[in-house]
């Protein structure tokens, strides 16, 4: 499934930015993610009409700060 539409999505693809999203189906009936690599474009059925859902940022990595030593 080829998409045309061009909505301003976020995407890494020069493909995706040019020719639009190629959908590739999820396991949910309502969400589509776009299946070209580094495009994290996806979007979810909401009455009748597919809507461009933001990308979850990647979890950073959180570290504890270092105690200094009390003696």
């Amino acid at each position: 499934m080829k998409s045309t539409d061009p909505q301003a999505e976020t995407s890494r693809n020069s493909t995706c930015k040019y020719l639009g999203h190629e959908w590739k189906k999820t396991a949910a009936a309502n969400y589509r993610v776009c299946q070209r690599q580094k495009c994290r474009a996806a979007q979810r059925l909401q009455d009748g009409a597919w809507v461009s859902v933001l990308p979850r940022r990647t979890r950073q990595q959180y570290t504890m700060p270092q105690q200094h030593a009390l003696f």
